[in-house]
């Protein structure tokens, strides 16, 4: 589909932005593909706390071992950058077992 540079006269500027997200043709007839998720077994879920099992001890409440890159703030945002230096600067580890890190 062609898209033109400019909106035409009267519209505005993203006006011709809203003509690439028109709803695209529907499929065609005829059999389609099925996705069928996995399904686990209700014994499955019958260890989780949240259907009143008890819950494990964890000896960490928050584990991040990823890059972090400080130099480059454009990387994730700067937010692990920035979750980074508070934990450092606050003491996580010790206060909260939080880490984060590479």
């Amino acid at each position: 589909m062609h898209v033109p540079a400019s909106a035409p006269a009267g519209l505005p500027p993203h006006a011709t932005r809203l003509r690439s997200l028109a709803p695209s043709p529907s499929p065609p007839p005829g059999p389609q593909d099925l996705v069928v998720p996995a399904l686990k077994t209700p014994e499955h879920f019958g260890a989780s706390p949240l259907a009143g099992a008890a819950t494990r001890e964890r000896t960490w409440l928050g584990f991040h071992r990823g890059r972090v890159q400080p130099e480059n703030m454009q990387f994730a945002r700067g937010i692990r950058q920035r979750l980074a230096k508070l934990a450092e600067e606050q003491g996580w580890a010790k206060r909260h077992r939080i880490v984060v890190g590479e």
